[in-house]
């Protein structure tokens, strides 16, 4: 599929069908013709959010690979046991494969759909959906330290406005604490560095 025929379908099928209710969540692979600048523009202007997958994450992250596929296979394959039956040693014509395969999505239970985005974590959003042995271990570190870095710099910054605010009020209430005490120098230290 190139960039022009997946603007088109966005812009002529997606769009339409999604109804006025916005904003809009599309989840979907980063191929390169799902990123197109045009694609994104058209996006942003129908108010649509794209969340684009990490490659190689599919299997964890996508809701039809995790739990629709499955399910839409099994209905597709009795579908086409039966058309077979009746058909013996025909290829099915586009006219007929196009309906068929309509009334294998309608036929796909909704819970079945939901659920696969449950189990991704997408909705309702679970950042923990993923086991930690699916992750790649050096990355894994680096995001815990930067985690542990930004969880002190969030604690810093908190103490440094509750000190503030310590400050503020001791002297709305007139009281004089020298702050050479040993209690008041660590307040000090995170405010002088704000």
């Amino acid at each position: 599929m190139d960039t022009d025929i997946f603007y088109n379908y966005i812009e002529k099928v997606l769009i339409p069908s999604l109804g006025e209710e916005r904003p809009v969540l599309i989840v979907y692979d980063g191929h390169s013709t799902h990123v197109h600048v045009r694609v994104v523009e058209l996006a942003l202007r129908n108010r649509i959010t794209i969340l684009k997958l990490p490659p190689h994450t599919s299997h964890l992250l996508q809701p039809l690979d995790i739990a629709v596929f499955k399910s839409f296979k099994s209905i597709w394959d009795a579908k086409l046991v039966e058309w077979q039956r009746r058909n013996v040693g025909t290829k099915m014509p586009k006219k007929v494969f196009a309906p068929a395969l309509a009334d294998t999505w309608r036929e796909t239970n909704p819970n079945i759909i939901k659920s696969g985005f449950r189990k991704a974590g997408i909705f309702p959003f679970n950042a923990h959906v993923i086991p930690v042995d699916k992750y790649d271990p050096d990355a894994y570190k680096r995001y815990q330290k930067k985690t542990l870095e930004e969880h002190f710099a969030y604690k810093k910054f908190v103490l440094a406005c509750l000190t503030i605010n310590l400050q503020q009020q001791m002297i709305l209430l007139k009281i004089q604490i020298p702050m050479t005490l040993p209690c008041c120098r660590k307040f000090q230290s995170p405010v002088s560095k704000l």
